[in-house]
């Protein structure tokens, strides 16, 4: 259900909902973009200023945790970053345009899907807080200024919304 609440466009932290038109229902916030668009924006711009990001990324996350490295030995590097960039952008958007119920449950099945994959592959619940803690701080250290309390806060309850989603707690 968190998956399908965030999708919906719902963010208990920001205190409304967001309409199918993309307009939120908080009190006196009418014109404030929705968390999905304030991570777009984000995203976008520190995808386009840093094309290393997913390698800083992997970087950050195989030299803190030495012990997901066995995780990674069949791919490439270079493909691995380029995955990891395609699923990043395609969640984001995904969320950013959502605008019928088949798109957003084809999301939920695509995630659910990773998630299975993910587990076959060895991956524990644990490996998916120390992944979030890497791409929280790589994008962050990327965004600079651009990651506000706000950005922080949306990237939290989108990054738990797709955990849950993909390790089927929704």
């Amino acid at each position: 259900m968190v998956g399908l609440l965030l999708v919906r466009g719902f963010c208990p932290r920001f205190g409304g909902s967001v309409s199918r038109r993309g307009r939120f229902s908080g009190a006196n916030r009418a014109d404030m973009p929705t968390p999905a668009q304030v991570l777009r924006r984000v995203f976008q711009d520190v995808f386009d200023s840093d094309p290393y990001l997913t390698r800083s990324f992997y970087e950050l996350f195989l030299g803190r945790y030495p012990q997901v490295q066995s995780l990674f030995k069949s791919n490439d590097p270079k493909l691995q970053g380029r995955m990891l960039r395609e699923v990043l952008v395609a969640i984001i958007d995904h969320l950013a345009v959502l605008n019928t119920l088949d798109s957003e449950y084809h999301l939920a099945d695509t995630l659910r899907a990773l998630g299975e994959r993910h587990v076959a592959w060895g991956v524990t619940p644990e490996m998916y807080d120390w992944f979030g803690e890497c791409l929280r701080e790589t994008v962050q250290r990327a965004a600079g200024e651009a990651w506000t309390e706000r950005v922080d806060a949306a990237f939290s309850d989108a990054y738990d919304a797709v955990v849950a989603l993909m390790t089927d707690q929704s």
